[in-house]
């Protein structure tokens, strides 16, 4: 989708990619998700968590389970399972943590938050209409144990905005703030394919597509994604706080990539009738950015198109939108599913050389 960043208060930074830069580099020190046993398989991530000694929470969205190991990546139990009672869940599809370790699982189906100690018991329940549905929930807590809940509205203008709805820790909702940042609707339609038993929306493969993350510190970080640019914003205010932005050459689309997503449109279209997929429309090169993250420092990472599918490239940026360090990890980083950041240790989910997923701890080595 297009976007539109408001108006700049601040100084922008701008650094040749070519240029010095300091390189990171994600060593890995535990995966989970490669034994044969059924705890450690993995069908649909949507959430990791980081609880008491280091012991690490799982949301697997097709089963839903929350499943914790230890620190070795041994499993000790389930946190959650299946269901409507206390503790249980139903259609979770994110988790959000708060500085005192505790968890806020989102789960629409059950209309309300269940919250979870870092040690993985059961801690509470809030019943809260659930607004808005998405992929994976992109909700933050805040140092005041406040949640920061994303929900997406229409505007008169036609675009698309965000407002967040605040829940405090015992559950009651508070003001609601609007973000400055209006993502317009893309120019480019998506593919549409039809059969007499329903449709399927595609967007076109390679094209931009704006992103927002939050900041739990009470900041929004946005970009348009078809630019190196990324706005930093505070919730509920309209001036634009710092700008993160780059000078960078865009990574073609490779033949081979090319080939390889009309292969899977092509098979995924053989269940319809009729479809106006055109393949024309595909762009020559990737989007400049992929996707924003923030760590638990505030810093901003924005990840770019690697040349090499099996590796990740991160650059990372401090609150005032000055570059750090371009980091690159040695394997794929799945693109929807939210990293883990705090300090030197980052938990990822990471696909595999079959497209299976894996949570990999891994430690930043600069």
């Amino acid at each position: 989708m297009a976007f539109a960043l408001p108006a700049c208060a601040a100084t922008a930074l701008s650094i040749n990619v070519a240029g010095a830069q300091a390189q990171w580099n994600l060593v890995e020190e535990l995966r989970i998700g490669t034994g044969d046993s059924e705890p450690h398989t993995f069908t649909d991530i949507r959430g990791i968590a980081v609880g008491t000694g280091g012991r690490i929470l799982v949301l697997d969205y097709k089963v839903q389970e929350i499943r914790m190991f230890d620190a070795a990546g041994t499993f000790l139990k389930l946190a959650a399972r299946r269901g409507q009672g206390p503790g249980e869940i139903s259609t979770a599809n994110g988790l959000a943590q708060g500085a005192d370790g505790t968890i806020w699982v989102n789960d629409p189906a059950n209309s309300r938050f269940s919250l979870f100690k870092p040690d993985g018991s059961f801690l509470r329940q809030h019943i809260v209409p659930i607004r808005s549905y998405g992929f994976i929930w992109n909700g933050t807590v805040d140092a005041r144990g406040r949640v920061n809940d994303p929900l997406f509205i229409d505007t008169s203008k036609g675009d698309v905005g965000m407002r967040i709805r605040r829940i405090g820790p015992d559950g009651a909702t508070g003001d609601s703030l609007d973000i400055s940042c209006r993502l317009a609707r893309s120019p480019v339609a998506p593919w549409i394919a039809r059969s007499k038993n329903g449709q399927m929306g595609m967007a076109v493969p390679f094209t931009a597509s704006a992103s927002i993350r939050l900041d739990p510190r009470g900041f929004a970080w946005c970009t348009p994604g078809d630019v190196y640019r990324v706005a930093r914003v505070r919730l509920g205010g309209s001036d634009t706080l710092a700008v993160a932005e780059r000078r960078i050459e865009p990574v073609a689309v490779t033949a081979a990539e090319r080939a390889a997503v009309i292969a899977r449109t092509d098979s995924a279209l053989k269940q319809y009738e009729t479809n106006n997929v055109d393949y024309s429309q595909m762009p020559r090169v990737k989007p400049f950015i992929e996707g924003l993250e923030v760590d638990d420092a505030g810093r901003l990472w924005v990840r770019r198109p690697a040349p090499d599918r099996t590796i990740t490239v991160f650059d990372v940026f401090d609150e005032g939108g000055r570059f750090l360090a371009t980091v690159r990890a040695p394997f794929r980083i799945d693109p929807y599913r939210h990293p883990v950041i705090r300090g030197d240790v980052v938990h990822v989910v990471v696909i595999d050389d079959d497209d299976v997923q894996n949570v990999v701890r891994a430690r930043i080595r600069r």
